[in-house]
């Protein structure tokens, strides 16, 4: 019955395309599923299901996204939308699911690796007492690096020729990583503290 209203009255329109009225249908679909959702999200909150509550929530903002991607009014927000997917959903987890953030983590640091090995392999480097370009290292060796960049650490390899790409390179990964690393902890301290 509900998709009655994805219906046109041929008294009062001209007929519409097939095409319009399943897109129609498929956006009030949509619609009542997000609805569901939120009541799903608000009752499980009220009975201290948190597990459940934090599935209902995923969900709600799955589908709120993918309403916006599939129906979006200009490109504009639908190229947001694409974004909050990618971003948001796949990366973050929408703030629940904790392992999407490990393996972003996991990814930034293995692509910085490749990047650094790439565009920075001439820089010369203290590594195990020897001095030796970065392209030279062992692979185990520019994934440490990768990581302490990651986490804005202090080092315990000494660079003797830094670059601009290699600062551009170590501050990107830095600000990624803590960006990162905020949103798992707040979304930890949540779980832990309800």
């Amino acid at each position: 019955p509900r998709l009655l209203a994805a219906r046109w009255d041929a008294k009062t329109e001209t007929d519409r395309p097939e095409s319009e009225a399943q897109r129609r249908a498929e956006s009030l679909c949509l619609d009542y599923t997000i609805g569901e959702f939120v009541v799903l999200r608000d009752s499980f909150n009220k009975r201290g299901m948190t597990d459940e509550a934090d599935s209902a929530y995923w969900n709600l903002r799955h589908y709120t996204n993918l309403r916006y991607r599939t129906y979006a009014d200009t490109a504009l927000d639908r190229v947001s939308a694409w974004l909050q997917w990618v971003f948001f959903e796949k990366a973050f987890g929408w703030g629940v699911h904790l392992s999407n953030l490990f393996w972003s983590s996991l990814f930034v640091i293995l692509v910085f690796m490749v990047l650094i090995r790439t565009w920075c392999g001439e820089m010369v480097v203290d590594w195990d007492d020897r001095t030796m370009p970065l392209k030279d290292l062992p692979s185990y060796a520019l994934f440490i690096i990768s990581l302490h960049s990651f986490l804005g650490r202090a080092r315990d390899w000494k660079s003797k020729s830094s670059n601009r790409v290699w600062k551009m390179l170590y501050t990107t990964e830095m600000i990624i990583g803590i960006i990162l690393i905020t949103f798992f902890i707040g979304a930890y301290a949540r779980i832990i503290l309800r």
